[in-house]
């Protein structure tokens, strides 16, 4: 928050001014009084209107004395208690995963153990010093087949990353080499 407030995240600072003057614009010319006071009324003879009476008519009086027993009820809260423990077992593995998956990586990275910035690639911010000066980097001409073998990595030596794989040994995934 305080990368974005302060525009060391220029991106993303810039879409959310330019989102909230455009809402304010148009938040400013929308007639509210007339919008809601219409809003209300049409929600109002939508959800009350004089057709619920064919409702009250047609299901809620013809609704039998069985239907409104304990043993519906009874099957009701069975079958929602099975959901709900389904739902809590299924909950209680993910977190069991998830914490063997973080003691795993504990012992196979120990102290290397990173996390990874998902919006900003830099590590320090570069702030450059008024003496500082730019020349212009003119790189050596290659040959069509020296890029063609560059582009395709001929000779990239990829380092694996700390992402694991596996249900009961995780081990590090290994991306194919090019």
């Amino acid at each position: 928050l305080k990368n974005i407030i302060v525009w060391e995240e220029c991106y993303l600072s810039f879409w959310i001014a330019m989102i909230s003057f455009i809402l304010s614009v148009v938040c400013f010319l929308i007639p509210w009084g007339f919008f809601l006071k219409w809003t209300s009324r049409i929600t109002a003879w939508v959800a009350f209107g004089p057709w619920m009476i064919l409702l009250d008519k047609f299901y809620i009086n013809h609704l039998t004395e069985e239907e409104m027993t304990d043993e519906k009820k009874l099957e009701y809260t069975n079958k929602r208690k099975k959901w709900l423990d389904k739902q809590k077992e299924e909950a209680q593995l993910a977190r069991e995963k998830a914490s063997k998956l973080r003691d795993f990586k504990q012992y196979m990275f120990g102290q290397r153990i990173c996390r990874v910035n998902i919006l900003k690639k830099d590590r320090y911010y570069d702030v450059p010093l008024p003496t500082s000066s730019a020349s212009v980097y003119n790189p050596k001409s290659k040959s069509l087949g020296e890029l063609a073998m560059q582009e395709a990595g001929y000779h990239r030596k990829r380092v694996n990353g700390q992402q694991l794989i596996g249900e009961m040994i995780p081990k590090i995934y290994e991306n194919p080499s090019t």
